[in-house]
């Protein structure tokens, strides 16, 4: 969404309609998240300026409303049980605040609303990072925020920051990965939680919009090419050192948000002709993830069921390290400090919510991290 052409096309894109919007009508889907735990896929729909975040089913069709009342709402990310939206009171050039709206996964009630600046903001995508954290970009001033919703803390990240449409938490690495981008040229780009570590990572030739990462630390953005004629847009993937990029598919129509679905398949939001597009990913040779990610730490039993054992290899004796383990969002939901006297160390995953999730030494170098399955 180039802030500016928005204003040019609004009476075209957004209010020549003459047929009443149905409630579960995906209308400019923005952004899309698959929470494992109520095996749902929730939707953030612009609708129009009647905003809304509807449930979809694993073919993209529409089932229910899960929230309404929304404006043009953007980017989500899940802490925990609850769903944070980013909802926009009005569009570029407006002055009506912006704010982070947190949603019981359970209930469907609204539980907070927090209002990111006082007017003429616009909030984009949105990604969990650590600490429960989150980060989204303001593309209209040009910055990137991290809020932190226990606290109601706002900490302006970076500034200058043209169009960053896409960003997401890379918990390997510990950064935050955004984008910006121009219709000419764009770049990804990345920043360490505390605004420190500034990087460039890659340049794109084009219009950059969505971005986000899977388990392997390979990453997948979306594009809206590099003029104004839609429907010949692609979707990417890259390896973590953003050397490799392979073209998935390039006939979307304004690509936005993405996840990943049930079966290995990448799920596209095409904000500009109101669908979403899933990618099989296995004729892209998208290999099984391997147990362990470095070859430092193994574990078992996996899948475990409470204790686990880590199996450590290739590090220095009587050394203290923080242990981690990270759900799939990039939260931190388990974290001690233990002393690597011996190959092995027992820890306990009691409690955890089934699914996936890394354990990882971050204060080791390489930060050796492997994948643990709970059931």
């Amino acid at each position: 969404m180039n802030k500016l052409i928005i204003p040019a096309l609004l009476s075209c894109w957004f209010f020549s309609l003459t047929a009443t919007l149905q409630a579960q009508e995906l209308y400019y889907p923005t952004d899309i998240i698959y929470h494992q735990p109520s095996d749902r896929f929730f939707v953030s729909n612009w609708a129009d300026g009647n905003g809304n975040i509807i449930v979809v089913d694993d073919q993209g069709n529409p089932v229910s409303t899960f929230f309404s009342g929304l404006t043009y709402p953007g980017g989500m990310a899940i802490i925990g049980n609850t769903l944070y939206v980013v909802n926009n009171k009005d569009l570029y050039g407006g002055y009506l605040p912006s704010y982070v709206v947190g949603i019981d996964l359970t209930t469907g009630a609204q539980t907070s609303s927090f209002p990111v600046d006082s007017d003429g903001i616009y909030l984009d995508l949105m990604t969990a990072g650590n600490n429960g954290n989150l980060y989204f970009g303001d593309s209209e001033k040009e910055r990137i925020f991290k809020y932190n919703p226990s606290g109601s803390q706002l900490t302006e990240l970076v500034t200058g920051v043209e169009n960053p449409f896409g960003i997401c938490y890379d918990y390997i690495h510990d950064r935050v990965v955004f984008t910006h981008s121009t219709f000419t040229m764009s770049w990804l780009k990345s920043v360490s939680p505390d605004g420190s570590n500034l990087t460039t990572l890659m340049s794109y030739q084009g219009y950059l919009e969505g971005i986000i990462m899977d388990e392997k630390g390979d990453f997948y953005y979306s594009s809206w090419g590099n003029d104004y004629q839609w429907d010949n847009e692609p979707v990417y993937k890259n390896n973590g050192e953003f050397t490799n990029p392979n073209t998935l598919a390039s006939d979307h129509n304004r690509p936005f948000g993405m996840c990943f679905g049930k079966n290995n398949e990448l799920i596209v939001c095409n904000w500009g002709n109101h669908t979403l597009r899933f990618i099989d990913l296995t004729p892209y040779n998208v290999p099984e993830l391997p147990n362990t990610l470095s070859g430092n730490i193994s574990l078992f039993p996996n899948p475990c069921h409470g204790t686990f054992t880590l199996s450590i290899s290739g590090i220095q004796k009587d050394t203290f390290s923080t242990i981690q383990i990270v759900d799939m969002h990039g939260s931190v939901v388990r974290e001690w400090i233990a002393g690597i006297t011996d190959s092995k160390i027992e820890a306990d995953a009691s409690g955890l919510t089934p699914g996936i999730y890394l354990v990882r030494l971050p204060g080791i170098p390489g930060h050796p991290s492997v994948r643990m399955m709970v059931d």
